[in-house]
Parts: C-alpha cells; structure tokens; sequence
C-alpha cells in the first residue's frame, strides 16, 4: 500500500505488514517522519535538513593496500619494511593527488552537455590551469 504523508506529501510505501490494513483503519504514527530519509553516504535513517554526513572512509578490508612494493634502490628515504624478497622492501605509498575542477559547458537539443571552459588545481601547486574552447577536455 502507498501512502502520501498531508503534511509534507511525500509518498512512501507501507512496509508488507500493513498490507491488510483498511482506508478506514488508523495507521501507526511512526511509519513516516517528514524530513527524514536514508542518507546515501552513511545508510542511516536521517535528519535531512539537519544532516552533516559525507562521503565515508571505506572499511579497512574493502580499502586498497597502504603499501607498495619498490625495488631497494627506490627506497629514497621514505621509512620501508622488509619482504620475503630481498630486492624489494615496502614503503607506504604517498597521499593521492586532490584535484580541485570547476567545469563551464554548454547543452545541445539533446541534452547533451560539452565543456568549453575547465580551471582545475592540485594540493602540489597554487597554479591555476585554465582550458578555453571546445576541446578544452581532449575529448
């Protein structure tokens, strides 16, 4: 069965065990919360409007591996554990590049969006790289 709430008019749908539940019947109170939803970032039932979720860290068993195996003589320095291997040893491996973009394009009949301006900047530098016209992306 669907409902939609008369306060917010947000349409949901009763969960199976209030399937046999007549118009005429009263309904329990706690099956909508205007406002609230499940939150896309943290998969929790949410205060919309006051929710400061972000994009969450992976698990560590899902994450990628914090280490690379180099051979000796790229060590440069960096701390390194030793392998199994004697020619390689692991370092941790460096931070990823941030990439800062902000993108202009214009949108055909279609719909289709193409870029004609891109400005990005990375953490590594306080350079602006602007790309004008419709090839900005190399497309």
């Amino acid at each position: 069965m669907i409902k939609k709430c008369p306060d917010c008019r947000h349409v949901y749908k009763l969960p199976d065990k209030y399937k046999k539940i007549q118009r005429r019947d009263r309904l329990p109170k706690n099956l909508h919360r205007c406002g609230w939803a499940e939150c896309s970032n943290c998969e929790k039932e949410v205060d919309m409007t006051e929710r400061k979720c972000f994009i969450q860290r992976l698990p560590k068993r899902h994450d990628a591996p914090r280490f690379n195996k180099v051979p000796l003589d790229k060590v440069n320095g960096r701390p390194f554990y030793l392998t199994k291997d004697p020619t390689k040893v692991q370092v941790p491996k460096d931070p990823p590049l941030q990439v800062y973009a902000d993108f202009e394009a214009v949108t055909d009949e279609e719909g289709k969006q193409t870029p004609i301006l891109v400005c990005f900047e990375t953490d590594e530098s306080d350079e602006t790289v602007v790309c004008e016209g419709p090839n900005c992306t190399g497309l």
